[in-house]
């Protein structure tokens, strides 16, 4: 897995140019019928209300007329494609009408289309973005754990990248697709009359120059007071760790002060953006109420020349109010872009290639063996208390061996970690064999040395997952991938893995058993020889069984239960345990279980208010 792309750009560009590219083929191929559903309102007031194509005497007029018009350089005159229908004057309103409604279902057509797979695009980016994230951070170098904090990580993954993904989608296609409708609309105004034309685009070029520059310095004020906020946050912090050293010295007023002119100056900052933020929401209104004025006096100016019919004017009316709508939206992309580039760079920063441990190939055959002997030379640790570097002495030790390190403590501890691979030492080597352990493979490294720390790390599950967490590897597959073809389909288009943790991972033939049940009884022995048996029985009584009640060892298990409650009556110890019995009230239950009458499988529902708050149709109890 490589490093993330610094730009956010070059990365959209590398991961989804063929699916913007066919994006953007159908945006260009819905312009004529956008077009044609600017052009029409003209035709339908000229040729069918005001009757220009009756105004010599015909009682019918074409419709759906296909002409060609072949220019100069090709010879000139029309090729007439269809000669259409011909209609009286009703009818030809009726059926310019009908088209008009049909242009505008097709281009809604085209935009639900569009607007649907750059929703999907902007989901599959997330996905790969999100996978890419979590692919870089298990190659985190030593350094890196140490300096980078796992929250800060998390959050990046699952909430700081979300915009970013939404803007994928939009990134390349929101542009084309609503600066081909403004130019559109705006060469459609300019062919019925010039001076529209020119007057409509002044007012487009003063709306996409002014408008995103006064946008840029709210964003800059917005990140100020962004920081500000950060900054009181951990300013309040600091007084409540300190709380009683602001009350032993009664400083709480020299405290409010401080607290005060913070707060003044998120109010400066806040009133700011709010001065900018309207004045430019008053230009942009302003410009938007000005453009119909001018096409209301230039326009009305023309007609009443002669130089511009009624319908040219309604169709340059109804362009221009087609023409805002698509320029606001573009506004608000260029911000958005300003936003999400800062946004990714700092995640690409965070994941940057100097924290990570270069890219390794997985290999398909055994690692190999290490051999012997383990030679260190010119080794130096750091000191995990913050003190000055340890030298170790050259030392060679033939293989296998079982060693001590003497004093036991955190340089001890230190020296294991690297050898492990978990810490890099800053100058020195460890060999095993013609094997320099700080350049060996991290999967040869993982397969031929084991770890065992004194903070050992127990990831969610059962204890059975967690004993076995170290050979799930690779996934055993006889009979293909066992996945639907759309989640395949959508691993391959988004970089996800085809792997499926429902496959099975454990190969039960290497470790010299013959199913999962021999490797239990293996597990539980091993456990006892440790002396974790006791451990292990104590967990197996707070858990919940999953095991059906009317099942064979659900059977077994309720007549066990009936049997131990009457060897507890046999020895005088009935009241040990207290059964759930319809008639009473259980002293050893809350006032929620007896109201259930069982335990709730869902630890949250032991709330009081949860269980007050939950429908009827709660989710089975236990008992």
């Amino acid at each position: 897995m490589r490093a993330l792309e610094p730009r956010l750009f070059p990365y959209i560009w590398r991961y989804s140019k063929a699916d913007q590219l066919k994006i953007c083929a159908v945006v260009f191929a819905s312009l004529p019928f956008y077009f044609a559903s600017l052009d029409l309102p003209k035709r339908i007031v000229n040729d069918a209300i005001t009757g220009k194509a009756f105004s010599h005497g015909e009682g019918t007029a074409p419709f759906l007329e296909l002409t060609v018009q072949w220019p100069d350089a090709l010879g000139g005159g029309t090729t007439r494609l269809f000669e259409g229908f011909q209609l009286d004057r009703l009818e030809l309103l009726l059926g310019l009408s009908t088209l008009f409604l049909t242009l505008v279902l097709i281009n809604g057509a085209f935009k639900f289309w569009i607007n649907l797979q750059k929703g999907i695009l902007g989901e599959r980016m997330l996905r790969r973005l999100r996978f890419q994230l979590f692919s870089l951070m298990l190659r985190f170098s030593p350094e890196a754990q140490r300096e980078v904090k796992s929250s800060e990580t998390a959050t990046i993954i699952r909430d700081e990248v979300e915009p970013i993904g939404s803007f994928i989608g939009d990134a390349i296609v929101v542009p084309v697709f609503l600066g081909t409708q403004a130019a559109t609309a705006l060469a459609f105004i300019m062919m019925q009359n010039l001076w529209l034309g020119l007057a409509a685009g002044g007012m487009v070029g003063v709306q996409m120059v002014v408008i995103p520059r006064l946008r840029r310095e709210i964003i800059r004020l917005s990140r100020r007071r962004q920081i500000a906020s950060r900054n009181l946050a951990g300013r309040v912090a600091e007084v409540l760790d300190g709380l009683p050293a602001v009350l032993l010295n009664d400083t709480g007023r020299w405290e409010r002060a401080e607290i005060g002119g913070r707060l003044y100056s998120l109010y400066d900052l806040r009133l700011r953006i709010y001065r900018r933020k309207f004045a430019v929401k008053y230009l942009n209104n302003l410009l938007a109420q000005v453009t119909p004025f001018l096409f209301y006096a230039i326009g009305g100016y023309f007609a009443l020349k002669g130089e511009l019919d009624i319908g040219q004017l309604v169709a340059v009316l109804a362009a221009y109010r087609d023409l805002p709508p698509p320029l606001k939206e573009l506004i608000d992309w260029d911000q958005q872009r300003l936003d999400v580039e800062v946004k990714y760079e700092t995640v690409a920063a965070h994941f940057g290639p100097q924290r990570l441990r270069p890219a390794e190939h997985e290999s398909q055959g055994p690692p190999p063996r290490l051999g012997s002997p383990l030679r260190v030379e010119g080794l130096t640790l750091r000191d995990p208390q913050g003190g000055a570097s340890v030298e170790v002495r050259d030392a060679e030790v033939s293989l296998p061996q079982s060693l001590a390190l003497v004093p036991s403590g955190p340089v001890a501890q230190e020296f294991t970690r690297v050898l492990a691979g978990l810490q890099t030492a800053p100058s020195g080597s460890i060999r095993i064999g013609e094997h320099d352990l700080f350049t060996l493979a991290r999967p040869v490294h993982a397969h031929r040395i084991a770890y065992a720390g004194v903070e050992p790390v127990l990831f969610p599950g059962t204890l059975r997952d967690n004993i076995l967490y170290g050979l799930r590897v690779r996934p055993l597959r006889t009979n293909g991938l066992d996945l639907s073809k759309t989640r395949i389909n959508e691993a391959v288009k988004t970089g996800n893995p085809c792997d499926s943790v429902e496959d099975p991972w454990v190969d039960y033939r290497r470790l010299g058993v013959r199913d999962a049940g021999e490797l239990d009884e293996r597990l539980v022995d091993l456990l006892g020889r440790l002396d974790l048996g006791d451990d292990l029985y104590r967990f197996g009584l707070g858990a919940l069984s999953s095991v059906a009640h009317d099942t064979p060892v659900g059977q077994r298990m309720i007549a066990a239960r009936e049997h131990l409650r009457e060897h507890f009556a046999r020895k005088g110890l009935a009241d040990l345990v207290i059964p759930f019995a319809r008639g009473r009230y259980n002293d050893q239950a809350t006032v929620g279980e007896n109201l259930l009458f069982g335990v709730p499988r869902d630890p949250s529902l032991k709330e009081p208010q949860r269980l007050a708050a939950t429908p009827c149709s709660a989710k089975p109890l236990r008992r």
